[in-house]
């Protein structure tokens, strides 16, 4: 469920207790002792929420891990938005982090890539990854002959 603090704004809960002048919570994520809230201020959590009780991708099915990674994205921060208009921040943050993760690329031996030198300048140059380290987080690359720098 959802409780909205009657202003700025609301965040998941679990309901403990039901009783005619209200309801027992308790917040998720807090160690916040629980709280006695009236009914007026609950509402149930979306489709998408229900199920995910922490954590934006902990439900996740067959069907969203099939979607390309920029559509997961694009549902994660289109989730994102809906709880944000109901001023859960906390869930919206973690919706959004969740669709930065799945465009998140792995690089791997072969890969082509664009690469920006960190001492200064602006000038992207296109590389292909001859080897990787991930242990020591480097890798050696092979710049394109004919690649030109590129702005930014």
């Amino acid at each position: 469920m959802r409780v909205s603090d009657g202003a700025a704004s609301s965040r998941r809960a679990l309901l403990l207790c039901l009783h005619a002048e209200g309801c027992d919570v308790e917040f998720e994520g807090t160690d916040e002792e629980e709280s006695n809230v009236p009914l007026s201020r609950v509402a149930p959590l979306l489709d998408f929420e229900v199920g995910c009780a922490r954590g934006a991708t902990a439900s996740r099915t067959d069907a969203e891990d099939a979607l390309p990674a920029p559509a997961r994205a694009e549902q994660h921060k289109q989730q994102g938005n809906q709880l944000f208009k109901l001023r859960d921040h906390a869930a919206a943050a973690e919706e959004y982090a969740a669709g930065l993760r799945a465009l998140r690329l792995e690089v791997s031996t072969g890969a082509r890539c664009l690469v920006k030198p960190v001492e200064g300048g602006s000038k992207v140059r296109g590389a292909m990854v001859t080897f990787l380290d991930e242990d020591a987080a480097t890798a050696d690359l092979l710049y394109e002959a004919t690649s030109r720098p590129l702005q930014p």
